[in-house]
């Protein structure tokens, strides 16, 4: 089991997310090990929050379930504006 201070970051984490019970929030409780998360509900919001952020964000985590398919089209978006863009499909 890793230790306690293991898990802990300071990166930047871009969450596109549904649900009403996680948008806004940090639905995998990241933020308290130091992460900083930002929480989209629509596709266009999480391309436009990539976009503006300065520094870029490390991780994008995108809920395949978001809106049916447009989970995997912005994937390909986010690509497209950054080919080095770090992304985990949920």
């Amino acid at each position: 089991m890793p230790e306690s201070g293991d898990l802990d970051g300071h990166e930047a984490i871009l969450l596109m997310e549904h649900e009403e019970s996680a948008a806004g929030g940090d639905p995998f409780d990241f933020g308290y090990r130091g992460y900083r998360i930002v929480t989209v509900a629509t596709g266009e919001e999480a391309i436009e929050k990539y976009i503006q952020a300065q520094p870029r964000f490390d991780l994008v985590l995108i809920d395949l379930d978001t809106l049916c398919s447009a989970g995997w089209k912005q994937s390909y978006k986010f690509q497209q504006h950054d080919p080095a863009v770090a992304i985990h499909l949920l």
